[in-house]
């Protein structure tokens, strides 16, 4: 019996090891050959990748990305998009949720429950009442109708990271404020904000990258006039050959070195003030 325990155990431990290597793989090699494939010319890849095309080294992908004038208006528009859509996500969600933690904190628990339910539901299940309301206002494949549909995406994940940084404010500062004559307003604007500061960061990074990286919603919520990085690549990708690949592969690069930049950069500083205040 010990001699099969032990037999069973390595075993166990080489299948292990195996799936750990496998999804390792899997995950990896996409990701080396973008990278490989972004600085060699098009004309190499037609007989496959190989580690010897490195010495035609070359930054002419990169290049024709950022000259291209098919390639600028979609990164205006996500830049656009994105930043905007963070900025409406954090001015939305700091004044729903101090007004949630300091007036209606009887029903906190019942209206959390109900929006983070929200983020529960898949994109796609949104972007029938999406296109109906936009359509109505107007704004349906516009900018501002991307930027209104992904903020109110953000919102429910947004809202439960703010609560938390909104909600262990100590209810001195209120007191203390309010006998000097402040009003609801100075309340939140000159003590909650300054105080909330981590919070409006990381939420304001999460809806970037959100926005950043949407695709479901884009799909449907735009036209050629507000198309995105994600969504211009995924059209020139379904009609690509080959001798592309170098240059999308550049492409592809590029969308992704931002959100990695702001995402890798401020890491260990995001993952601290989530342990804290979250």
């Amino acid at each position: 019996m010990p001699f099969i325990k032990r037999i069973l155990e390595k075993v166990s431990l080489m299948l292990n090891i195996t799936l750990l290597l496998s999804i390792i793989i899997f995950s990896i090699l996409p990701l080396i050959f973008l990278l490989f494939a972004s600085f060699i010319p098009n004309n190499l890849l037609d007989n496959g990748l190989k580690i010897t095309d490195l010495k035609y080294f070359t930054f002419a992908n990169y290049k024709s990305n950022f000259i291209s004038n098919e390639f600028q208006r979609p990164l205006f528009n996500t830049i656009f998009i994105s930043v905007l859509s963070a900025s409406f996500t954090i001015i939305t969600t700091s004044l729903f949720c101090f007004s949630i933690s300091r007036y209606a904190k009887k029903f906190s628990s019942i209206i959390n429950i109900t929006i983070i339910t929200g983020y529960l539901l898949s994109p796609v299940i949104l972007v029938i009442p999406y296109t109906y309301f936009l359509t109505k206002l107007g704004i349906n494949g516009t900018l501002f109708g991307l930027i209104l549909s992904n903020s109110a995406f953000c919102f429910p994940f947004a809202y439960y990271l703010m609560y938390g940084f909104v909600n262990i404010l100590p209810r001195t500062y209120d007191i203390a404020a309010i006998l000097d004559g402040a009003s609801d307003w100075q309340l939140f604007w000159y003590i909650a904000l300054p105080n909330i500061l981590p919070g409006l960061v990381t939420v304001f990074m999460f809806s970037f990258i959100l926005s950043w990286n949407d695709i479901a919603l884009a799909s449907v919520l735009s036209d050629s006039s507000s198309k995105t990085l994600v969504i211009w690549l995924k059209e020139q990708v379904l009609d690509v050959e080959i001798s592309q690949y170098g240059m999308y592969a550049a492409f592809s690069n590029m969308i992704a070195f931002l959100v990695i930049l702001i995402f890798g950069y401020s890491q260990s500083w995001l993952i601290k003030q989530l342990n804290t205040h979250a």
